[in-house]
C-alpha cells in the first residue's frame, strides 16, 4: 500500500496523529478535525478524484494526496440548493443519455434502465425536502408530491406491453416534465449570504 505523503484541509496541509494512516482514519480525524473548528466536511479528494464522504472507503485503497474541504454550518443551505442543481443536471443529462438506450433495447432492458434511474430521483427528491427545511419552508417539496404521481404513473405504463421505444418515449416525457418542475421550483430559491 502505497503512504500518503500529503493531507490538506482547505488548501492548508494537516499534520495527522501519530498511527492514523488508512483512509477511513484519515476521513474520521478530518471530520472530527473540520469539527473542532466549527465547520463540517463537506468534498474529498483522492490524487484529485472527488470521493463520497458518506460511503465506506474501500479498504486497499491509497493516495498519495489528500484534500478535503469544509463549510461553515450556515453554509449549509447554500450548499444543498447547488448540490440539487449539479443533481437535476446530471439527471437531464443522464436522461438524454438514457432515452437513447432504452430505444434500441427491448422492453425488458427498457424497463430496467428507467428502474435503475429512480434512486437518482429520490436522491434528488431527499435534496430539494432538506433545501426546503433548511429555509424554513416546513412543507413538502411540490417536486416530491409530483414524483409520487410521475412513479405511479409509470409503474401503470410499464405494466403495459410496450416495446423499448415506446418506453424511451414514456420516461422522456415524464422525466423531463418532471425535471423542468424541479428547475422551476429551484429557480426562484435565493441563496441565502454566508456571512458571519
Amino acid at each position: 500500500m502505497q503512504s500518503v505523503t500529503r493531507v490538506y484541509m482547505d488548501g492548508q496541509p494537516v499534520s495527522l496523529p501519530e498511527g492514523v494512516r488508512s483512509l477511513s482514519g484519515i476521513r474520521a480525524f478530518l471530520t472530527g478535525e473540520a469539527l473542532r473548528r466549527k465547520r463540517m466536511l463537506c468534498g474529498l479528494s483522492l490524487d484529485g478524484w472527488p470521493v463520497d464522504t458518506s460511503t465506506t472507503m474501500a479498504p486497499g485503497l491509497s493516495a498519495r494526496v489528500i484534500a478535503s474541504r469544509t463549510m461553515r454550518f450556515n453554509e449549509l443551505p447554500v450548499h444543498l440548493i447547488q448540490l440539487a442543481r449539479e443533481q437535476t443536471f446530471n439527471l437531464r443529462r443522464r436522461l438524454e443519455q438514457t432515452g437513447l438506450r432504452m430505444a434500441i433495447n427491448s422492453a425488458g432492458p427498457a424497463r430496467q434502465l428507467w428502474w435503475d434511474m429512480v434512486p437518482e430521483l429520490h436522491e434528488l427528491v431527499v435534496t430539494l425536502s432538506l433545501v426546503s427545511r433548511v429555509q424554513g419552508g416546513g412543507e413538502e417539496s411540490p417536486s416530491a408530491r409530483a414524483l409520487g404521481v410521475m412513479l405511479g404513473r409509470m409503474e401503470e405504463e410499464l405494466a403495459q406491453p410496450h416495446e423499448g421505444v415506446e418506453i424511451s418515449e414514456l420516461v422522456e416525457d415524464e422525466l423531463r416534465r418532471w425535471i423542468e418542475a424541479v428547475e422551476l421550483e429551484l429557480s426562484p430559491v435565493h441563496e441565502p449570504s454566508t456571512q458571519q
